[in-house]
């Protein structure tokens, strides 16, 4: 950035750059040009013999920055990220993108001048952290004066850790399932798999796959598999009734009513609560 001062005159004459206020830290060249500036330069100048003034504005684009961490599920507020535009000249506009989330979030702004005239705005976004905010996409914009046409645009995704609360167990062929899959929604994912079968030793698994590697009466029964991760645990429940060729979830009225009771005690005596950070 320089500033040029062209004059036509038929005389010799000095030019001279004076700073009325401020503190000049820049260089002067020998055509008059003002190389250099830097915040300290802000300020009036005049040129002499001819005492024209020059306003110097000096403007300082800023450091823009999300910062977030993950939050426990909860029904209290906390602060899911913050969004920063630091050491701006002048300060920042600061907003956020929410999306359909806008009637479920709120924000808070500060600002803070720092002591060489810079300004630092931080935007704080604030909601209960619930399950259903996991793995939202939100976006922090920021304006300034320096960016004229153009935005800084940050984008953030909320992370919300919660238990195991809905536990799926799938096959791996809907009509002759070899294995079948234990499938849970939580954050993280579920770091512990157990599979039980009732009233039977334990049955032939690895992981969150339960195998059933042909039809067999011996196969038949109520098998559970029960998962968990640092905030809490859950089961599901397979029905496997080999009476046919195949191999197939029962879920005929009685079945049902069988499942519908492990499950119940399942969740009273199996779950445990969430624990807070």
């Amino acid at each position: 950035m320089f500033l040029n001062c062209w004059r036509k005159v038929f005389v010799p004459f000095d030019l001279v750059w004076i700073l009325l206020n401020g503190i000049c830290t820049a260089g002067v060249e020998v055509k008059g040009h003002y190389t250099t500036v830097r915040l300290l330069d802000e300020g009036v100048y005049t040129r002499g013999p001819f005492e024209t003034d020059v306003n110097i504005t000096v403007l300082v684009p800023p450091l823009v920055t999300v910062d977030g961490k993950a939050h426990v599920s909860d029904d209290s507020e906390v602060t899911l990220a913050s969004c920063f535009a630091s050491k701006s000249q002048p300060a920042a506009d600061v907003m956020w993108r929410l999306g359909d989330l806008n009637d479920s979030l709120r924000t808070e702004t500060n600002y803070m001048v720092h002591p060489d005239g810079t300004f630092t705005v931080v935007s704080h976004l604030l909601a209960a952290p619930l399950r259903h905010l996991n793995q939202k996409k939100i976006q922090c914009v920021v304006t300034h004066s320096t960016q004229r046409t153009k935005e800084y645009e940050v984008d953030y995704v909320i992370n919300v850790h919660y238990p195991p609360e809905l536990v799926m167990i799938i096959p791996d062929d809907p009509t002759e399932p070899k294995e079948f899959h234990c499938e849970a929604d939580s954050n993280p994912r579920p770091s512990n798999y157990t599979w039980i079968k009732l009233n039977e030793s334990t049955p032939h698994s690895h992981g969150d796959k339960l195998y059933v590697p042909k039809p067999a009466s011996d196969l038949n029964g109520v098998y559970i598999c029960k998962v968990s991760n640092q905030y809490g645990s859950a089961s599901g429940v397979l029905y496997v009734n080999n009476q046919t060729e195949s191999t197939s979830t029962c879920w005929s009225p009685c079945g049902f009513v069988f499942i519908s009771i492990i499950l119940c005690i399942c969740v009273c005596f199996s779950r445990k609560f969430v624990h807070r950070l």
